[in-house]
């Protein structure tokens, strides 16, 4: 293996690394928490269920993933929406859902940068704020669109990461607030082929 590729292929790690640590609960996509969202578990999941298969025509599958991260176990909850053969090789949209019982803790969507499954995330985004400040999806649908288009166009090239001083920024390169709803996304190295929407409630 060539050295660029070996330099590469550690902070694919490492940044793969980082997103896991994301979705297990640690904030690494803005400098604070969002706060949950609110609202009953039992209700929001199969009310975006309903709304993947309106519009897409996509079904969602629960999946209970459990593994080690710093030296400490821990346990994610995934919902997928894609087709039965997506949903079986997770190659659809994903959410991770805060495991703690009660309300829906922040959300974070994870999906390839495929028009399709860019499609989806902007429907099941546009949902999701929908579903928590009551604001219809119409009026949501052409930020998360316009703030999608950004976060792809911005994804560093490969010869941007494999120069030495290249370090991936944590820091969202769009956002939006829809009340007390806030949608932050991050941008990932364009050979990950990865995008992903945190939606949460305030800064704690």
């Amino acid at each position: 293996m060539v050295p660029g590729r070996i330099f590469f292929k550690r902070r694919l790690v490492g940044f793969l690394t980082v997103l896991v640590a994301a979705v297990v609960g640690i904030d690494c996509q803005a400098a604070c928490r969002r706060a949950p969202l609110g609202g009953d578990k039992a209700a929001y999941f199969p009310a975006m269920a309903k709304r993947m298969a309106a519009v897409h025509g996509i079904g969602m599958k629960k999946i209970v993933q459990k593994g080690n991260y710093a030296g400490g176990g821990f346990s994610i909850v995934w919902y997928r929406f894609g087709t039965e053969q997506e949903n079986e090789d997770a190659t659809g949209i994903k959410i991770s859902d805060d495991p703690a019982p009660g309300a829906v803790g922040p959300l974070m969507f994870l999906g390839d940068n495929s028009q399709a499954n860019l499609d989806r995330m902007r429907t099941l985004t546009a949902a999701t704020v929908s579903y928590f400040t009551h604001i219809d999806e119409s009026q949501i649908a052409p930020e998360i669109d316009a703030m999608l288009k950004k976060v792809v166009a911005a994804e560093p090239k490969k010869d941007d990461v494999l120069t030495d001083y290249w370090k991936n920024s944590t820091k969202p390169v769009a956002q939006h607030q829809w009340g007390n709803v806030y949608v932050d996304m991050p941008t990932s190295p364009q050979v990950l082929n990865a995008v992903s929407v945190t939606i949460g409630g305030p800064c704690k």
